[in-house]
């Protein structure tokens, strides 16, 4: 399934619930890449976060190996380094912590019953 990446959504096309997250730091703000660890093979990711004019910000997951691209990320909370999100259309959610360096940003992703180490780098 393809969604349509924050650069191509229209503030109609936006869910409220989307809408609702407040901006992210500059540190957080871009394209990150990784990996997912998960119970079969490693999978590699894509995340993306992109501050709007109305502060706030559009967040996509790309997961190649599922066909799941530009799926919406809901729900994105930054305090200091520590960042959360949901994956409300999956019934998923990630709790992680940026580095010292704010490059890498490595914590767990929880979907149903498993919970799956992820490791992004800012590209």
């Amino acid at each position: 399934m393809s969604y349509p990446s924050p650069n191509q959504w229209s503030t109609a096309q936006i869910p409220s619930e989307l809408r609702a997250s407040p901006a992210v730091s500059k540190d957080l703000e871009g394209d990150w890449t990784g990996t997912l660890q998960t119970p079969g093979p490693e999978m590699e990711i894509a995340v993306h976060f992109k501050n709007q004019a109305d502060n706030t910000v559009l967040a996509t997951i790309d997961i190649p190996a599922t066909n799941a691209m530009g799926m919406p990320i809901d729900n994105v909370k930054q305090t200091a380094d520590k960042v959360e999100f949901g994956l409300k259309i999956a019934h998923g959610s990630f709790q992680g912590t940026l580095d010292k360096d704010h490059r890498k940003l490595t914590g767990e992703l929880h979907h149903e019953d498993q919970v799956m180490q992820m490791t992004l780098t800012k590209k």
